[in-house]
């Protein structure tokens, strides 16, 4: 099991232990489906209901903090602490970027003891098709996801 796959259980255990509902995304997500398809996994990315990224955004920084992470990034809603990793997005950019079309794309998957909500493979590759066409993680993050893009294209033969 890829070690950041096991960061994210408890992060998505501890976020569910207070109430908030959390959908495995990003390249830790795709990881469940793919396996270990890269060298590391640099973070782990949670959608998160919008409201806390509003107005219940101090509540999860605060959930964060206790947890030993520091904010490094608001704009991205990004945490670190030590070498992990944790970023958080709203729930809401699956229906408003073409992502999640129907209940049916989103699974759960068991991971280490848990059943963790993520994406199916071909919501998957909407969602690196979409960032591709955005070109915000080839310009501003300098990611390229065209070697996920062809592996989850495969997955779905």
């Amino acid at each position: 099991m890829v070690q950041t796959q096991r960061q994210a259980v408890a992060h998505i255990r501890y976020l569910h232990s207070h109430g908030i509902s959390c959908i495995l995304y990003g390249s830790t997500g795709v990881s469940l489906h793919l396996g270990e398809y890269k060298r590391s996994f640099g973070d782990v990315d949670l959608l998160v209901p919008p409201e806390y990224l509003q107005e219940k955004w101090p509540q999860l920084i605060d959930l964060m903090a206790a947890q030993g992470f520091m904010m490094v990034d608001e704009r991205e809603h990004e945490f670190k602490k030590d070498t992990a990793s944790v970023a958080f997005a709203s729930q809401s950019i699956l229906q408003r970027d073409g992502i999640v079309l129907a209940d049916s794309d989103l699974v759960q998957v068991p991971l280490d003891g848990y059943l963790v909500t993520t994406l199916t493979p071909a919501a998957f590759l909407r969602a690196y098709q979409f960032s591709a066409r955005d070109g915000y993680r080839r310009t501003t993050r300098k990611k390229n996801d065209d070697t996920v893009i062809a592996r989850l294209k495969c997955h779905g033969r």
